[in-house]
């Protein structure tokens, strides 16, 4: 019976992760409506999540549309879609979620004890963390002109996401990411493809496992901070490890991240109470999570993942090969009509205009020429300030 509902649960992950805009958490409250409480339901959303954290890559890479808790990663996706390394850029996100999963599950049993202690000594001095990180981050353009820019850059994307945290938009995320960053690519968009037409060879190396050792960390520590509501966030100051970080190894690193933070999600919120990811947090509210059944509800997700993970490697290359035979043009527009319905059908005209307003700033930072992950400020200054005020 509970492989029944695994495989159901990994059913429905795979069509939101396939579909854009149709996020897990609102798939979630739909499916608790519907069937109520119980360990069933529980398992169902578990595995959901699990097989989308996988699949949520495919939309994120190959349409340039920010899903999940990954947003950033459309980012380093779309320069490997453009230089012909897309399969490449699957197999780091395969691997990297695979080696989390491994060594994520031990350290969790080794450390599931110290939980509370751990969120008691790292709350306190959340908001001044976050403060100093987003100062280094915008410093670290260099230049005083390009500081200027990108702390503009951060301000206006950051007072648009107070704005938008405090509305009445079921998921806030949504509209404002795909502004951020997918509108932007596809109204400037050129190519005839969306896929680079050159061979490129594939590096299949592992260089990138120590950033897929500090994003377990990292994903780890997200469920510790109260306020930090994405691992995108983490992702973006773990970049401050290392500016040149290459876009292979950035990938690896938010694929890590967000597999990590939902891991230990599902731990926190077994043992202390709290869960940081929507899908957990109301899965533990269909049905009560703790010490002796987390074994439980971690293999659910593991498993699903690995669905995902097996589904990736698999069609990866068909994947590719129908990008690079089909003109992106035409697809960019009516996905632009797409994104515009969505945000209307979850929000109604308040979520166009969140996404209108997105687009906007998110043209910023290519007019200006700095990172656009200053437009992370969106989520980080919110952050900040429930630090403080609560």
């Amino acid at each position: 019976m509970k492989l029944l509902l695994i495989l159901i649960g990994i059913s429905v992950g795979f069509l939101c992760g396939f579909i854009p805009g149709i996020h897990p958490n609102t798939t979630g409250t739909i499916l608790y409506d519907i069937l109520g409480q119980g360990e069933a339901t529980a398992i169902i959303l578990i595995a959901i999540l699990g097989a989308y954290t996988a699949i949520a890559f495919i939309p994120s890479i190959f349409l340039g549309v920010p899903e999940g808790e990954t947003q950033i990663s459309v980012l380093p996706g779309q320069r490997m879609l453009k230089e012909g390394r897309a399969v490449e850029a699957l197999y780091v996100i395969c691997v990297s979620l695979s080696v989390c999963a491994i060594i994520s599950v031990p350290l969790i049993f080794l450390l599931k004890d110290k939980f509370a202690l751990m969120f008691g000594i790292i709350r306190p001095f959340t908001g001044w963390t976050l403060i100093f990180l987003s100062l280094l981050l915008i410093g670290r353009e260099g230049k005083i002109g390009k500081i200027i820019f990108a702390l503009i850059v951060f301000l206006v994307s950051g007072i648009l996401g107070v704005l938008v945290f405090d509305s009445h938009l079921v998921e806030p995320l949504f509209p404002m990411f795909v502004g951020f960053f997918a509108i932007p690519a596809l109204l400037i968009h050129k190519d005839s493809t969306g896929v680079g037409s050159k061979e490129v060879e594939q590096n299949y190396s592992v260089s990138f496992l120590p950033y897929v050792l500090i994003g377990i960390v990292l994903g780890a520590i997200a469920d510790f901070l109260p306020g930090v509501s994405t691992p995108a966030q983490l992702a973006v100051f773990g970049s401050l490890l290392d500016k040149n970080m290459s876009t292979r190894n950035f990938i690896a690193h938010v694929a890590a991240i967000d597999a990590s933070h939902t891991i230990f999600s599902i731990a926190s919120a077994s043992t202390i109470g709290i869960a940081r990811v929507g899908v957990v947090a109301i899965a533990s509210k269909a049905y009560e999570f703790n010490p002796e059944n987390m074994v439980l509800f971690i293999g659910v997700f593991i498993c699903a993942l690995g669905v995902g993970v097996l589904f990736l490697l698999k069609v990866g290359g068909a994947v590719e090969k129908f990008f690079k035979e089909v003109k992106f043009e035409p697809i960019a527009k009516i996905l632009c009509l797409y994104l515009f319905l969505l945000a209307f059908i979850f929000g109604g005209f308040y979520g166009v205009l969140v996404m209108i307003v997105a687009a906007l700033i998110g043209f910023l930072p290519i007019f200006f020429g700095v990172s656009r992950t200053h437009v992370m400020g969106s989520i980080i200054l919110a952050s900040i300030l429930r630090a403080f005020v609560g």
